[in-house]
């Protein structure tokens, strides 16, 4: 699993960046990430039948360890989020999404808040959930200083334990190139034909932080923060169109707001707009109120914009790429998740 991440890590990075592909990798790179998660909470006895004689790094990552310890894992972070409004063009991308939240939501609920480890894309600092992961598997196998020096531990300044565990560098390598695949675009690597050996991360620490370098940079998967609606409206067609500049990935392509120019929430928002887009004046402003006013529905925007675009007098108006680019985040966005839970 580790060998595809990398290989998918480089093949992501190598492909032009845009909705559409977005959507594929970072749902890719989640089930990754989840496959492995769900893996190494399987105390595998390679030697006998107790559960001493798995890995140290599966038992305590699961809770199975002897002693008070309870499970660690991960937190999707960003990924809800920033999932909502990418393109799932295939019914499969959709499903992944899905399972991987529902998965990770799961687990995040039974977890305290100190036993949450790798969460890079918050801050690239030896998280508290770290250091009680590395001091107990430390303590078991008689690493002197595992809570003090966890951060060298973990990055491999000090080989104690990535030597020993293996599977604790692959799993860590694949949840930050998944980190990094979250953000927006243009904040990875710069473009090039990637190998899977570029995608061999290279771990260190300096001033208190890990530092992490693969396809010959530094990576940084930490969250940038949020522009402001104001900013945003300024730019609404670049990430249509290939430029998908935006710092919030999370801005759908069928925002009536973004579209507009101006904060639109309900169909009295729309009566009380000063402009409409025109669409490069291929919608009457008539035609452009009711098609933002339908997009202020999401839960019925679909079969509305279907029978808008489906009138004999309007269907050549999706010869339009900004029109296009409006239905097919009506038709393929999965907007907000919601647990079964």
């Amino acid at each position: 699993l580790y060998l595809v991440a990398c290989h998918f890590a480089a093949a992501a990075f190598t492909l032009r960046e845009n909705r559409e592909t977005d959507g594929a990798r970072v749902c890719v790179a989640g089930a990754l990430a989840a496959v492995m998660d769900a893996l190494l909470r399987r105390a595998l006895h390679f030697q006998g039948d107790e559960d001493r004689d798995a890995s140290q790094v599966a038992l305590h990552y699961s809770g199975l360890a002897e002693g008070p310890g309870t499970m660690f894992g991960l937190d999707p972070g960003g990924f809800e989020k920033a999932s909502e409004s990418l393109l799932l063009v295939a019914p499969e991308y959709a499903s992944v999404r899905a399972l991987v939240l529902d998965y990770f939501t799961s687990i995040r609920r039974k977890l305290d808040d100190d036993h949450v480890i790798f969460s890079f894309d918050r801050s690239m600092r030896c998280g508290e959930g770290d250091r009680k992961f590395i001091e107990q598997v430390g303590l078991c196998v008689g690493v002197a200083a595992a809570h003090r020096e966890a951060h060298l531990l973990l990055c491999g300044e000090r080989p104690d334990l990535i030597e020993l565990y293996l599977e604790l560098g692959w799993f860590r390598d694949v949840v930050f190139l998944w980190k990094m695949l979250i953000l927006p675009s243009g904040s990875g690597p710069s473009g090039g034909n990637w190998r899977a050996t570029d995608s061999n991360l290279h771990w260190s620490w300096k001033k208190d932080r890990f530092v992490v370098r693969g396809f010959n940079a530094e990576l940084v998967p930490e969250e940038k923060s949020a522009e402001g609606f104001a900013d945003i409206i300024k730019k609404p067609f670049d990430w249509m169109f290939g430029k998908y500049s935006s710092e919030n990935k999370a801005v759908s392509a069928a925002s009536p707001s973004v579209l507009a120019g101006s904060e639109v929430k309900t169909e009295d928002d729309v009566l009380f707009l000063e402009r409409v887009p025109s669409f490069n004046d291929m919608l009457k402003p008539s035609d452009s109120e009711l098609l933002l006013t339908y997009l202020t529905a999401p839960y019925i925007r679909v079969p509305l914009l279907l029978g808008f675009f489906a009138d004999r007098e309007r269907v050549s108006l999706l010869r339009e790429p900004a029109l296009q680019a409006v239905l097919d985040a009506a038709l393929f966005e999965p907007g907000q998740w919601q647990s079964k839970q």
